[in-house]
């Protein structure tokens, strides 16, 4: 099993080795536009989301840390209540007010983690806002993926009833708030399909939808599943000027809200010689495909500290002394 490769261990001595802060797992990473996608509006098909993994959540995740009220700190309670297993519901039912309201999120936490509640273990499911987006983090243990229990059917039916700008899914890593990004390299190396960034480490997304500046935004990354939703569809021709030419194992389903890819029958890493790796190509050919049509886009924040370098609102995902890297990352698939 590609989990057990030492190099996920990383280096040091415990607590402070990279396994003590990231997890080989199942993942799902999606950014939804927070007005049009609030879920005091579309509370209903974020609950048939979360309920496609509140079964494994039961099984691995003891608490929870939930700010159930907008500007208010984490509730002090840490237990799971009833209630919570329909988190949309209960936000809702606290304060619905999605004009003057600021929603703030959940987060399940795994069993196996410590009394800090930093993330790092392979199940969770976060949901919370950041910058213009409302973005959804949930990872399963890859024994639970492997045997059946998350339906993706499902997952991808409750999705595309819901405005996304971007949405992807496959093997990746489960990541601790702090973790030694500079151990990343070698396993981005051997393992290019994984997804190791960090949930707000991606790009940025309009405060409003849609918005006129493509040149400041772009979608969060390619997987598996790859999910495009507006303004990138637009910007890049429409849903068809996508598909069409797209290799036939790469599945797509369409809804009014954008367009899922299926990059082949199940995930891959992406290891050279490893089951699958051949579908590594899927991810190149629908990379091509949603290529940004300029990648030099200047930023501010970064020319005020003599960074020449352009690059499109993407965090270091290798540390802040590894741009380059990361930015090399980012772009893997678009060649």
């Amino acid at each position: 099993m590609w989990e057990n490769d030492p190099i996920f261990k990383g280096h040091g001595t415990p607590p402070w080795t990279l396994g003590d802060a990231v997890a080989p797992c199942f993942r799902l990473c999606a950014y939804f536009p927070y007005r049009e996608a609030h879920p005091y509006t579309n509370t209903e098909a974020f609950e048939e989301l979360f309920a496609c993994f509140a079964p494994i959540l039961r099984d691995h995740c003891d608490r929870i840390r939930m700010w159930d009220k907008p500007g208010a700190k984490a509730r002090r309670g840490n237990k799971i209540r009833p209630g919570d297993w329909t988190p949309f519901r209960h936000m809702k039912s606290v304060y619905s007010d999605v004009e003057h309201g600021i929603w703030t999120g959940f987060y399940f936490i795994d069993r196996r983690e410590d009394g800090e509640m930093a993330g790092g273990k392979p199940c969770s499911f976060r949901y919370f806002v950041y910058g213009g987006a409302t973005t959804l983090d949930a990872c399963i243990p890859l024994q639970d993926w492997r045997a059946g229990r998350l339906d993706i059917e499902r997952v991808k039916a409750a999705l595309q009833k819901i405005p996304y700008y971007s949405l992807m899914a496959g093997y990746g890593l489960s990541l601790r708030e702090t973790y030694d990004a500079n151990e990343l390299p070698p396993i981005a190396e051997k393992y290019p399909a994984l997804d190791l960034a960090a949930a707000t480490s991606r790009n940025s997304f309009p405060d409003e939808w849609p918005n006129t500046e493509p040149n400041h935004y772009w979608i969060g990354g390619i997987n598996w599943l790859t999910g495009v939703g507006e303004p990138f569809l637009t910007w890049l021709g429409g849903a068809k000027a996508i598909i069409d030419g797209l290799p036939t194992a790469i599945t797509v389903d369409e809804s009014p809200h954008g367009v899922i890819f299926q990059l082949g029958p199940r995930p891959v890493t992406g290891e050279t010689g490893a089951d699958g790796a051949h579908d590594i190509q899927l991810y190149h050919a629908l990379g091509r495909r949603l290529r940004p049509h300029d990648f030099h886009v200047k930023d501010e924040d970064m020319e005020s500290i003599g960074q020449s370098e352009p690059y499109r609102s993407f965090g270091p995902v290798f540390g802040e002394m590894a741009w380059d890297e990361s930015l090399r990352w980012a772009r893997r698939f678009y060649s």
